[in-house]
């Protein structure tokens, strides 16, 4: 699914899109998984290429915000999932829940990329994120 037309017409397909007809409002989000040295570049590279849509989107007549969100490859992450959680008033210890996870996510990924760095056909058989027995939820 692309971008909801109805606000704006755009080839660009943020990763989430949270918007509200009656209050006019949208909220992009854009997730970068990278190098942790780089989330500054890497967020000014993906508001770069907002920039315009959020142009667009207020030229429309709806009020429009982004929010990058930087998460390193050794499970690291960048302030502005912290600030995105806050923003959307997710109770503390949910998001001290959700942060670890992504961490833990951000490492496993890496890591499971990094064994089949010397493969030439990717699997899809790869369990990437599944919990470990015995952890709790």
């Amino acid at each position: 699914k692309g971008f909801p037309q109805h606000i704006t017409n755009t080839p660009l397909r943020p990763d989430i899109v949270v918007y509200s007809d009656s209050l006019k409002t949208v909220y992009l989000i854009e997730l970068t998984c990278g190098d942790e040295s780089n989330f500054e570049s890497q967020r000014a590279r993906k508001e770069s290429r907002y920039e315009q849509l959020l142009a667009d989107i207020s030229a429309a007549g709806w009020t429009a915000q982004l929010f990058t969100v930087e998460v390193g490859c050794r499970g690291l992450y960048h302030h502005t999932l912290p600030h995105l959680f806050n923003f959307f008033n997710i109770p503390r210890h949910r998001k001290k829940k959700a942060l670890d996870e992504v961490a833990v996510i951000a490492l496993r990924c890496s890591y499971t990329i990094w064994l089949s760095r010397d493969n030439r056909i990717w699997s899809s058989n790869y369990e990437l994120v599944k919990r470990p027995e015995g952890s709790a939820d």
